[in-house]
């Protein structure tokens, strides 16, 4: 089966670095997953993405699904290796629908649903056991495990979504906490609950049951500020998303796609060959900084301090250019994006959010350094050096402004 691709689309202009010809590896490339984020076209150069003939197809949910996790995600999958391309088209887009669904309604903090007792509903019943799904529960199990309580900030979150959504500079700078000393004086306020365990917790009791504990003081406080959601996942609630759908995509038989979301998470559904380009943003601009080669199904990884296209939306781009990020610390909530503007974390063993719990520690913390497992992979860039920790991407291609160095996990 030949896959090949020349070319991507872009949801905007991205600016390229000229390439050193010589130093270009002549191979064919079977197969280019351009996991570009911004969910426009991870793109495999498609000229009919509607069409049902045999290659690489977008697929994407049934136009009369009101409620899903399809816009978030791109999903490209090669349409005809089992069968007619047309029936297993129909199949898949059947399936994706009713995956980007549940997905959506699982870890919704705004609305309440038949049949799911999701995030709304758990934030709404503060100190009762609750009995979730394996998919709810299967999340918070592994935060706790990880000690993460990022999900705790929901308060934060909840009025710092209206920097990131501003339509003006002075919009944002109102509920800006770099500006507004009455939100960052808020904001150490809800830390002061959010840091301790005896506030607010998420306890897991078996047989997917739970209860989120509120202390008394926390819920008056959240009362009187006017405050709705105790646990949110928010930055992190793609990486449990992508997870569902690639995990029952696979489960079904459909291993031969990739799917990506528009903020950072990417699971490749098989083995084949495939290329993950990386991205950095230099005086307000951003740079293909060079490209990875795999032949491996992997999960991926990037958090990054500036939006890659007008789809990734949880930023917001003052105009004298400072950029505000979801990425808030649990020390003073205020951005983690100072040292990284790049980081691409991946494996072939992990998923998603197993990943990302493992990278927080060194991505928020600006270590500069690896993730210190051995089954995760590595890359990072920092002014204008591109660090790597396997070298499975000794043969990674770098542009010819930015150089590569291997850093031991």
């Amino acid at each position: 089966m030949k896959r090949t691709s020349r070319s991507s689309t872009y949801a905007q202009p991205i600016e390229k670095i000229e390439l050193d010809e010589s130093n270009i590896k002549r191979r064919i490339i079977l197969v280019i997953l351009a996991l570009i984020v911004a969910g426009v076209a991870i793109g495999y150069g498609i000229s009919q993405l509607t069409s049902s003939n045999k290659g690489w197809n977008i697929i994407e949910v049934n136009s009369s699904s009101q409620v899903n996790s399809g816009s978030e995600f791109t999903f490209n999958y090669y349409l005809g290796e089992n069968g007619s391309p047309t029936a297993e088209r129909k199949t898949l887009v059947t399936l994706y629908t009713r995956l980007c669904e549940e997905a959506y309604k699982e870890f919704d903090i705004y609305n309440d649903y038949d049949g799911y007792h999701n995030l709304a509903y758990l934030n709404k019943h503060p100190n009762e056991d609750v009995n979730v799904s394996d998919t709810l529960y299967s999340a918070l199990e592994l935060l706790n495990r990880y000690g993460n309580r990022y999900m705790f900030l929901g308060p934060v979150y909840e009025n710092y979504v209206s920097v990131l959504y501003a339509d003006s500079d002075t919009s944002a700078e109102y509920f800006d906490q770099y500006y507004s000393e009455e939100y960052f004086n808020l904001y150490q306020e809800v830390l002061s609950f959010v840091n301790d365990e005896n506030k607010v917790s998420v306890e897991l009791k078996g047989n997917n049951t739970l209860r989120l504990n509120v202390s008394d003081d926390y819920l008056q406080f959240a009362k009187d500020n006017d405050f709705h959601y105790y646990v949110d996942l928010n930055w992190m609630r793609n990486a449990f998303v992508a997870d569902y759908l690639a995990d029952n995509l696979i489960e079904n038989g459909f291993t031969h796609g990739n799917l990506a979301s528009n903020d950072g998470y990417s699971r490749v559904l098989g083995d084949f060959e495939y290329e993950y380009y990386l991205f950095d943003y230099v005086d307000g601009s951003v740079f293909q900084a060079g490209n990875l080669y795999h032949d491996k199904g992997d999960a991926f990884v990037l958090r990054k301090s500036y939006p890659l296209s007008e789809l990734d939306t949880d930023y917001y781009k003052y105009s004298d250019g400072t950029i505000r990020t979801p990425h808030l610390r649990m020390s003073d909530a205020l951005n983690a994006d100072e040292s990284i503007r790049t980081y691409v974390a991946y494996s072939e063993n992990l998923s998603c959010a197993e990943i990302l719990m493992d990278l927080i520690p060194e991505y928020y913390e600006n270590s500069l350094k690896p993730v210190g497992k051995a089954d995760i992979s590595s890359v990072y860039i920092v002014n204008g050096t591109v660090y790597y920790s396997s070298h499975a991407d000794d043969n990674m291609q770098v542009y010819e402004k930015y150089n590569k160095v291997f850093m031991n996990n």
